[in-house]
């Protein structure tokens, strides 16, 4: 390049600053968030910081029209995202990243040590964790014998409204590590916890092999947007978790 053609190319980014530095505050997301906080940004300055600055405004906006929100951009998929003219995989991977870091930032203490005495005690920590999921996925706690989470792990990933998993997934970890009881949880992304004819079918078959192991599958709780549902509240499954809390000893006249 000759030095004419960089003194050139050096003028045009210069003016090209000069414009973005004379717009409007309103147009500049990065300046309203330095001095207001970033709680003060709409959605579309947010996604605009992700992906750029507040240049790319108008890509936010198309980003967020088409995905529905920012509930709905978590829920789409990656490859979903890249085809949308002017959004590449590197600014599809950057929105993607913060939506992860802040779903994170929501999540409770971990589970490890909690003692489940019914349903709503995980159900409503795996909500936050879980109900956001693009597909559903099967996660497996093994419980001590006092009830209490000692391990964890995903036995299966399946698709937006269905999920296939193997009981030799769901179990195997539980024996290697020793376990007495299994509570099993998964997702519906699309907000409705009632279970569908699949997952009733998957949680008598989880009981039974529980039981044969000597495992025993304490619940199955389906958490979505909407809420969540326990089979073992519901009368499912016999579980301890629906037993009413032991009566103390009274004292003796």
């Amino acid at each position: 390049m000759t030095t004419r053609m960089r003194s050139c190319a050096f003028g045009h980014a210069s003016e090209a600053a000069a414009d973005f530095d004379l717009r409007p505050l309103h147009q500049r997301p990065r300046e309203r968030l330095l001095f207001l906080g970033a709680e003060q940004l709409n959605d579309d300055e947010l996604v605009a910081l992700v992906i750029g600055s507040g240049a790319a405004l108008p890509l936010a906006r198309l980003l967020l029209d088409t995905a529905g929100g920012p509930i709905g951009l978590r829920r789409v998929g990656a490859h979903a995202l890249c085809q949308l003219p002017g959004l590449g995989p590197a600014r599809v991977c950057q929105v993607k990243a913060a939506l992860e870091l802040g779903r994170r930032s929501l999540l409770p203490e971990p589970l490890s040590g909690l003692h489940v005495r019914r349903a709503a005690d995980i159900a409503e920590l795996l909500r936050v964790e879980l109900a956001s999921g693009e597909q559903e996925a099967i996660h497996v706690f093994g419980l001590d014998a006092r009830h209490r989470v000692r391990c964890r792990h995903i036995a299966a990933i399946g698709q937006v409204d269905r999920v296939q998993v193997s009981l030799a997934d769901v179990y195997r970890p539980l024996v290697r590590e020793g376990m007495a009881a299994a509570l099993v949880s998964h997702n519906h992304p699309s907000g409705e916890p009632t279970p569908s004819e699949p997952d009733r079918e998957l949680t008598y078959r989880m009981a039974q092999v529980g039981n044969l192991l000597g495992i025993p599958l304490l619940d199955h709780v389906v958490v979505a947007h909407g809420g969540h549902y326990s089979f073992a509240e519901h009368g499912h499954l016999e579980s301890p978790l629906t037993l009413p809390p032991p009566m103390p000893n009274k004292k003796a006249l």
